[in-house]
């Protein structure tokens, strides 16, 4: 088959679905397998097309896309093809003359799994089939707006402006909904579990039943209409709870289209898929979190009061040791010395010294049962931080010119037991080097009660802290610079130490408010404490 263009390209149909084009010098071929050996070309208003023994292509532009039809008889044979002024596509075939509505063709460019509609024209002698002869087309418009169509005994005409239509819409309803296999007499609620979901339609059209078509749309389930030919049910898998409605549309083949049939439906949960279910999981969750959290802060806080008590024990031990034997022996020594003294003549420079001694010793012991005593007895009972603090710095104000004070900033909060008991250590020791150590006129602790942090400071106006020993931290045989930073470390309070000739010396430890104050009662105190005893 040849057939020459408006261009003047020359196309050429050849057997397996071979076309060949001819463009002045310049050939192309083409392949569309589908259409078997091409026996006819057309100018349309979709695009060139192009049939064969098993159907027709359309040409865009850089190959022939076949278009498939839902009965494929009626394409079969094709040796003639023309556009009619209405645009539809009328075809001379095996099985007689057939008319593709102007609608089908763009519907299966749009859509690759659409199939076109056709109708076999049976009306008066409009009959086929065709000629086998392909050498010329058996399909040609006349002057007038006829078409003209050669069969193997005759030749006819239609009138496409004159030809009789159906302006009928199908009858259309939705016949019956069937959920795995089986038929549901109500279908507006259907059970949990459905695996399946099968609709089944219908559109009555009496003068074709066959050239009726469908489309549908799942509104909660599909975003765009689904063209599915004469294809008369909708089948679903596995769809969600939830309301659905279904919509379904039929036309007759010729533009006539029906009223759109809707039905709505809901699938009903699951007992897991229920919002109370998903509820009651996520409070078991919290629940079994809770009880998870509450032991194990029931344990730590068991573990945290053995720990109380090995450590009261373990004090009381070393107060007893230290009164039993160094005290003791102290005081032995003491009246030993004592003895000593009293046989030296009073009017001799060494009875004099040995009286200053032992003054001094009596000093020393006494220190040393204040020792003993702060051991065995919880200083912070019944004193707030301030408070005790300023009762150690009593004591020693007694035996030292050094002016002493304490000042209290913000307003006082309750602290964790651990760390207030931490603090006060390391205020004590700060106040106790102050006054054995700087040489100080004046000596003051503060502590403030920040909303940021707990801070403890203690300043003098002393001769200062030697560089050597301000840089390892500690003295020969002494260690409570190193004592103050192990406690500070302990309750992961910041330790400052910064001391001169000039200025004296400022001891600083500070500890953030949400390890410090005991905001939240008993069980954030057992978390603090967990945390500074046991490192969780």
């Amino acid at each position: 088959m040849i057939f020459q263009d408006r261009r003047n390209t020359i196309w050429i149909g050849y057997a397996n679905g071979t076309i060949g084009t001819l463009e002045g010098a310049v050939a192309h071929t083409f392949q569309s397998p589908e259409l078997g050996q091409v026996t006819a070309f057309a100018e349309t208003t979709y695009g060139f097309l192009a049939a064969g023994m098993n159907g027709i292509a359309l040409f865009n532009g850089t190959g022939f896309k076949y278009l498939p039809f839902s009965d494929a008889n009626h394409v079969r044979g094709i040796s003639g093809m023309v556009e009619a002024s209405d645009e539809d596509l009328w075809l001379n075939g095996a099985y007689g003359v057939v008319r593709v509505p102007r609608t089908e063709i763009p519907k299966a460019v749009a859509s690759q799994y659409y199939k076109m509609n056709a109708e076999i024209i049976t009306e008066g002698n409009v009959v086929g089939p065709a000629p086998l002869s392909y050498a010329l087309p058996t399909a040609v418009a006349g002057s007038n707006g006829r078409i003209w169509f050669t069969s193997t005994s005759k030749a006819v005409y239609v009138d496409p402006d004159h030809f009789p239509r159906n302006t009928i819409p199908p009858v259309l309803t939705i016949t019956s909904v069937s959920a795995d296999g089986r038929t549901l007499p109500d279908y507006r609620r259907i059970a949990a579990g459905v695996n399946t979901l099968i609709i089944n339609y219908a559109g009555l059209n009496v003068t074709a039943p066959e050239r009726v078509s469908y489309q549908y749309r799942l509104d909660g389930n599909d975003t765009s209409w689904q063209e599915v030919g004469n294809r008369t049910e909708a089948i679903y898998t596995r769809l969600r709870p939830g309301k659905y409605t279904f919509h379904v549309l039929a036309s007759n083949g010729e533009g006539a289209s029906s009223e759109m049939s809707s039905q709505q439906f809901t699938i009903l949960p699951a007992l897991y898929e229920t919002l109370w279910f998903r509820m009651l999981c996520v409070t078991m969750v919290f629940a079994l979190l809770w009880t998870t959290v509450f032991l194990r802060v029931r344990a730590a806080s068991e573990r945290l009061r053995i720990r109380a008590e090995e450590r009261a024990d373990e004090r009381v031990r070393i107060a007893r040791d230290l009164h039993d034997t160094l005290l003791q022996s102290v005081q032995g020594l003491m009246l030993r010395f004592h003895v000593a003294a009293q046989e030296v003549p009073k009017d001799s420079r060494a009875r004099s010294k040995l009286e200053q001694a032992l003054g001094a010793a009596d000093s020393v012991l006494l220190e040393g049962r204040e020792r003993v005593k702060n051991l065995r007895t919880n200083t912070l009972n019944d004193l707030s931080l301030s408070e005790a603090l300023e009762n150690v710095g009593a004591t020693f104000a007694h035996q030292n010119h050094a002016v002493f004070v304490v000042l209290t900033e913000g307003t006082a909060m309750p602290i964790v037991p651990i760390v207030a008991e931490e603090m006060f250590c390391i205020g004590r020791e700060a106040i106790v080097n102050a006054f054995h150590h700087a040489g100080a006129a004046h000596i003051t602790m503060t502590v403030t009660y920040g909303k940021s942090d707990l801070r403890l400071s203690c300043s003098d106006d002393g001769s200062g802290i030697p560089a050597d020993i301000l840089a390892a931290y500690r003295r020969e045989g002494h260690w409570g610079l190193v004592g103050m930073r192990e406690r500070a470390a302990k309750i992961r309070a910041v330790f400052e130490c910064k001391s001169s000739s000039a200025t004296g010396t400022t001891v600083t430890a500070s500890i953030a408010a949400r390890l410090a104050y005991s905001k939240a009662g008993k069980l954030s105190d057992i978390f603090v404490n967990c945390r500074h005893l046991l490192g969780f």
